[in-house]
C-alpha cells in the first residue's frame, strides 16, 4: 500500500475543479464558491470545456491548457466524463483526484462496475490518487480547504475522521462544528476504488497534526493491509471506530452497499489492532467530545460532583454497568463544607460557584482520583454558569480530564457555550457523559492488553504437517470435503493436541467447551472458543479471534466468554487446566496457518478439567479448492527464517525473527550492555528499557517490520540474547530503517556484519529497494561498518550530531 501522493489529495497546493459551474444546484458551483471564498491560500484553477462561466473568472476548457499539472483534481463532471478526465490529469503530470459522481455507467450497474475498474487501471498507471467515487469529498482546515459536499466547513483540530458515507460526513462536521471541536481532516471515502481505510490510517498514523483518528466503517476492502495499517496507527494514537450494519435486519441493506459480512469478525479485527469499537452515532460523537479535551485518564476511578443527589447517582449506576469504578473519597478530600460525602459527592441545589470550586480542587488534588465529572441541574438559587465557569478554572488548575453534564434546556445554554469556549468535554446528560469517559478508559485497557508481555508456552510445538496432510489427501482422493471423525481426531494429533484415548478422569468438574476454526469472507479464519454443547449454543457464549495466537491473546479470549468465571474455580471447586486450555487454543490457530487447506473445524466437546484439556469429539472440512497461507488477516511468525550458526570460536546460536515473548530477554540484553553502547543504540541514556518501549521492539508486524533475534548459550546454560538487528519498512514497501544492538561482551566476534548482512539479505527478498539508518557521528565503529558494507553517509540537515547511512539494494 503506497502513501504516493496522498499529500497532494490532503495537503494540496494547487487545485483544479473540473465541471466548475455557476448553475445553481449544482456540485461545480456549490465547490466554486467554496474554493474561492478567500480561505484556501494555493492555487485555484477552473475547468469547463464551454469556456467562460462569467467575466470575472479566467476559466480553462480542460486539464491539458493548465499552465501546472495540479496537486489534485475536483471531478464535479457526469460520470461518464470521468475517465477521460483522469487520463488528461494522468498525463499533465497531476497527483490525485476525488469523483463526485456516483454513477460511472449511465445507470447500468454492469457498466458502472466496467468503469470504476477502468478508474483504477487508469490511477495505477498514472500513479494518481483516487477519492471515490461517490465521495462528497474532503475538508483539510488547517489549510482552509473545504473541497467537499459538506453543508458545514469544518473547524481546524487534531482529530481526523474517516467515513464511507456522505449523511454521517455531513452529521459529524455539523454537530463539532457546533462545539467547536476541530479536525486535521474530514474525508468521505465513497467506493475506495483506490484510497481505503488502511491507506487513510497509514497516512494519520505519521501526520504529526492528528492526535486520535475517527472512523465510519461500511466494510474493509484489504484485511491484512488494514490490519498492519490498524495495529500501527493504534499504537501511535487512538482509533474509535463505529461500524454499521450489525444486525441481521440492517445487514441486507448494508450487503448491497458494501458487501458487510460477520460482525463479530470486525469485532475481533478491531480488538486485536488495539482500536476501540463504538455501537452508534451517539457514542461517536460522545468519544469525540472527550478526546477534543486532549487528557487522558491513567485510571478507571471516576469522582462525581453534583448538585443534587438523583444526578450523580444516575451517573454512578451508568459508570458501574460500564465496568467503571468510583473513586474512593478518603476523609479530608471534600474540603471545610457540611455537604453530603462520599462518591458521588453532593454539593446540594444551593451551592454557591464558591462551594463548586473548593469541592472540584479538592477532588483533582486527590491521588485517589483519575478523572472528574461534574453533573448540574437548573438551580433557582444560583445561575447555571457561575459553577460552570468555577469548574473551568478548577480544571485550567489541573493535568486530569474533567467532563461536565449540565443537564437541561434553555438555562443551561450559557453555561454549554462556557464550557465549548473553553475546550471542556460537555455533553447532554449524564449517561453520555460517563459512557464518553469509559471511552478513553476502554481504549487504554485495549492499549495495556495488546501491549502486555505473553507468557512462555507450557511447551513448543510443531504441527506434524505431512501426517496431517496425509490424512487430508486419502479423504480429497476420495471426493470428501469432510473428514470423519477418527481421521478429524488424527490430524489433531498431528497438531500435537490432546485427544479421547488420552483423557484420565480427575476429581473435580469437567467443563465441555468449544474450539473451532471458521472461515470468514474478508478476515480469512477465526478461531472460535466458548462453552461447548447444546447449553453452549442456547447461551450463544462464545469469542473470537484472528490467528495466530500467543498465550496472552489465548488468555484474552477466553476471559471474554460467560464460562471463564466457572473455569477459575471457586466454592471448593478447583480451577481448570488454564495454561493446557489456552495452549491448546494456540495449537488450533495454528492448523490454519499451517494447513490452509482446512475450511473449518470443530471440537466440541473439548473437555478441560484441573489437569487437561482434551478434544473428545471434532469435525474437519477442507475447502473446495487449495487456498494460500496469505489469507491470513494477520501474517505469522516466519519460522522459515529460523537458522542455526557458529561464532568463529566454536560456540553455537539461533538466529530467529523476535517474538512478543523475548522482551525479558531484550530487557536483560540491554541491562548487560554498557551504559554508552546502550547510548550509542537509543541516541540518549536509557537506565533501563521501560515495559511499554521493549513491547514496541518485541511485538512485530512481520508484513512490515522484521527483528532477528540471536540467542546463544551462555555459562549459565540458559539461552540468551546475543545481538539484535531489525528493519522498519514504510507502507510502500520502498525504503526500511535499520537498528542493530550486540551485547557489549559479544563484541569482537563478528556478531555486528553479521547480523547486517543477514538483515540486509532479509531486505532483498522483500523487494525493498533501500536500506537506510542513523547512527551518531560519534559512533565510528558503527559508520566504519557502514561503509564496509557499501552505505554511503549522507548529512542530516541541522543536526551535525547524526549521520543518515543508505544503501541501494
Amino acid at each position: 500500500m503506497s502513501l504516493r501522493h496522498l499529500d497532494a489529495l490532503l495537503k494540496p497546493r494547487s487545485v483544479a475543479l473540473v465541471g466548475a459551474s455557476v448553475r445553481a444546484g449544482s456540485v461545480g458551483a456549490l465547490l466554486l464558491g467554496k474554493l474561492t471564498d478567500g480561505r484556501f491560500a494555493g492555487e485555484v484553477w477552473l475547468v469547463n470545456p464551454r469556456g467562460a462561466l462569467d467575466a470575472d473568472r479566467a476559466v480553462f476548457r480542460d486539464i491539458r491548457a493548465l499552465p501546472a499539472a495540479p496537486d489534485l483534481a475536483l471531478i464535479a463532471a457526469p460520470g461518464r466524463h470521468v475517465p477521460g478526465i483522469l487520463r488528461d490529469l494522468g498525463r499533465r503530470g497531476g497527483k490525485a483526484a476525488v469523483i463526485f459522481a456516483d454513477d460511472l455507467g449511465g445507470g447500468d450497474a454492469e457498466r458502472h462496475l466496467k468503469a470504476r475498474r477502468l478508474v483504477a487501471r487508469i490511477a495505477r498507471r498514472y500513479g494518481l490518487r483516487i477519492l471515490g467515487p461517490a465521495s462528497v469529498g474532503l475538508q483539510s482546515p488547517g489549510l482552509g480547504l473545504d473541497a467537499s459536499l459538506s453543508p458545514t466547513a469544518a473547524v481546524a483540530g487534531d482529530l481526523a475522521f474517516v467515513t464511507q458515507s456522505a449523511a454521517v460526513a455531513s452529521a459529524a462536521v455539523d454537530w463539532a462544528a457546533s462545539r467547536r471541536i476541530g479536525f486535521s481532516y474530514a474525508v468521505t471515502l465513497g467506493e475506495m476504488t483506490d484510497i481505503d481505510f488502511g491507506l487513510m490510517l497509514d497516512w494519520l498514523a505519521l501526520d504529526e497534526g492528528t492526535r486520535a483518528i475517527l472512523l465510519h466503517i461500511e466494510r474493509v476492502k484489504d484485511a491484512r493491509l488494514f490490519m498492519s495499517a490498524a495495529r500501527a496507527a493504534a499504537r501511535a494514537k487512538p482509533v474509535i471506530v463505529l461500524k454499521t450494519g450489525r444486525r441481521s435486519a440492517t445487514a441486507r441493506t448494508a450487503h448491497a452497499y458494501s458487501g458487510a459480512v460477520t460482525e463479530e469478525a470486525y469485532d475481533a479485527a478491531f480488538r486485536r489492532a488495539g482500536m476501540l469499537r463504538v455501537g452508534d452515532l451517539d457514542e461517536l460523537f460522545e468519544a469525540t467530545a472527550t478526546l477534543a479535551g486532549r487528557r487522558q485518564p491513567v485510571g478507571d476511578r471516576l469522582a462525581i460532583l453534583a448538585n443534587g443527589g438523583g444526578l450523580g447517582v444516575l451517573a454512578a449506576d451508568t459508570l458501574l454497568d460500564l465496568g467503571g469504578r468510583l473513586a474512593a473519597i478518603e476523609p479530608g478530600t471534600q474540603g471545610r463544607q457540611t455537604w453530603t460525602r462520599g462518591n458521588p459527592l453532593d454539593v446540594t441545589s444551593d451551592a454557591p460557584a464558591e462551594r463548586y470550586a473548593e469541592a472540584a480542587q479538592a477532588l483533582l488534588a486527590a491521588p485517589t482520583v483519575d478523572a472528574l465529572l461534574a453533573v448540574h441541574a437548573p438551580s433557582p438559587f444560583v445561575p447555571a454558569t457561575a459553577p460552570a465557569q468555577a469548574l473551568i478554572d478548577a480544571a485550567a488548575a489541573s493535568r486530569k480530564p474533567v467532563l461536565a453534564s449540565w443537564v437541561g434546556g434553555a438555562t443551561q445554554e450559557a453555561a454549554r457555550h462556557l464550557f465549548v469556549e473553553a475546550g471542556m468535554p460537555n455533553y447532554d446528560t449524564p449517561r453520555q457523559a460517563v459512557r464518553g469517559f469509559m471511552h478513553l478508559v476502554n481504549f487504554r485497557r485495549n492499549r495495556e492488553i495488546l501491549m502486555q508481555t505473553p507468557a512462555s508456552q507450557p511447551e513448543t510445538f510443531t504441527i506434524d504437517v505431512k501426517r496431517a496432510r496425509t490424512v487430508l489427501q486419502l479423504a480429497r482422493r476420495a471426493g470428501r470435503v469432510e473428514l470423519t471423525p477418527e481421521e478429524s481426531l488424527a490430524v489433531l494429533q498431528a497438531a500435537a493436541i490432546a485427544t479421547a484415548p488420552t483423557f484420565r478422569p480427575v476429581e473435580g468438574t469437567a467443563y465441555d467447551l468449544v474450539a473451532a476454526l471458521r472461515e470468514d469472507p474478508v478476515f480469512g479464519p477465526l478461531l472460535v472458543f466458548g462453552r461447548g454443547g447444546l447449553v453452549g449454543r442456547r447461551l450463544d457464549d462464545r469469542a473470537l479471534a484472528l490467528p495466530p495466537l500467543n498465550m496472552a491473546l489465548a488468555r484474552d479470549v477466553m476471559t471474554r466468554t460467560r464460562v471463564w468465571r466457572l473455569l477459575q474455580g471457586g466454592d471448593g471447586q478447583p480451577a481448570a487446566a488454564l495454561d493446557a486450555l489456552a495452549l491448546t487454543l494456540i495449537k488450533v490457530a495454528q492448523i490454519a496457518v499451517d494447513l490452509p487447506e482446512i475450511e473449518s473445524l470443530r471440537i466440541d466437546p473439548l473437555r478441560v478439567d484441573a489437569r487437561a484439556a482434551v478434544a473428545m469429539a471434532a469435525r474437519i472440512w477442507l475447502a473446495p479448492s487449495e487456498q494460500a497461507a496469505s489469507r491470513l488477516a494477520i501474517r505469522p511468525y516466519p519460522k522459515e527464517l529460523e537458522s542455526t550458526h557458529a561464532l568463529p570460536d566454536g560456540r553455537t546460536f539461533l538466529l530467529r525473527p523476535m517474538r512478543p515473548e523475548d522482551e525479558p530477554l531484550i530487557i536483560e540484553m540491554t541491562d548487560r550492555m554498557d551504559r554508552e553502547d546502550v547510548r550509542m543504540r537509543f541516541f540518549a541514556p536509557l537506565p533501563r528499557l521501560s515495559h511499554e518501549m521493549a513491547a514496541r521492539l518485541t511485538q512485530l508486524d512481520y508484513d512490515r517490520q522484521m527483528a532477528l533475534i540471536a540467542l546463544g548459550g551462555d555459562a549459565d546454560g540458559r539461552r540468551h540474547a546475543w545481538g539484535v538487528v531489525r528493519i522498519a519498512a514504510d507502507p510502500d514497501n520502498d525504503s526500511a530503517e535499520f537498528a542493530v544492538a550486540v551485547r557489549s561482551d559479544m563484541k569482537g566476534h563478528g556478531m555486528g556484519s553479521f547480523l547486517m548482512n543477514h538483515i540486509i539479505a532479509y531486505a532483498r527478498t522483500r523487494g525493498l529497494k533501500t536500506v537506510m539508518g542513523y547512527v551518531l557521528s560519534e559512533n565510528e565503529p558503527m559508520l566504519s561498518l557502514s561503509r564496509r558494507l557499501g552505505f554511503v553517509p549522507l548529512r542530516v540537515p541541522d543536526d551535525p550530531t547524526v549521520q543518515k547511512v543508505s544503501l541501494r539494494l
